[in-house]
């Protein structure tokens, strides 16, 4: 619920997490609680892009599989260990 929330909406306060638990399960939380709730789906969401990106030479290599005959060219950057492509 958190990681959707938060990467439709990267702005997302803890304030309105705490709204939220309200209004979905009638319980509060604390601030801190829902900070580290916060973190926590940050983490996810952001991993999930890291994995991604690892993947990029598979994607790479489906794309001129399933497009044979034609060529492709993919600029990668290591970045902080970090595959970014553009």
């Amino acid at each position: 619920m958190l990681e959707s929330s938060l990467s439709q909406n990267p702005k997302l306060r803890s304030n309105d997490v705490r709204n939220k638990a309200v209004k979905k399960w009638n319980t509060s939380i604390s601030k801190s609680k829902a900070q580290r709730a916060m973190a926590m789906a940050l983490k996810n969401v952001h991993g999930s892009y890291q994995e991604q990106y690892k993947r990029i030479y598979d994607y790479a290599n489906e794309l001129i599989r399933a497009n044979s005959g034609s060529t492709m060219k993919m600029k990668v950057e290591d970045m902080n260990d970090f595959k970014v492509s553009y």
